[in-house]
């Protein structure tokens, strides 16, 4: 938010909701074992990204580039 990436209306209910989502994808996977986790995970990942203001397709292109390989 401080460079101006993200705009929220609050910032507490922003966090409230990133928070949140975490416990979601849990239930999911113990209630739903033959979901796809790493599809559900990255689906989760692009809708926060546009609740927090980014546009669907940046959202997109964020939640399902590759991770930089671990050093």
């Amino acid at each position: 938010m401080a460079t101006g990436h993200f705009t929220v209306a609050d910032p507490v209910i922003a966090l409230t909701v990133v928070n949140g989502s975490l416990p979601a994808l849990l239930e999911l996977w113990f209630n739903r074992p033959e979901a796809d986790m790493g599809q559900a995970a990255q689906t989760m990942a692009e809708m926060l990204l546009h609740v927090l203001s980014l546009s669907p397709h940046e959202a997109r292109h964020v939640a399902w580039r590759p991770l930089p390989a671990a050093t």
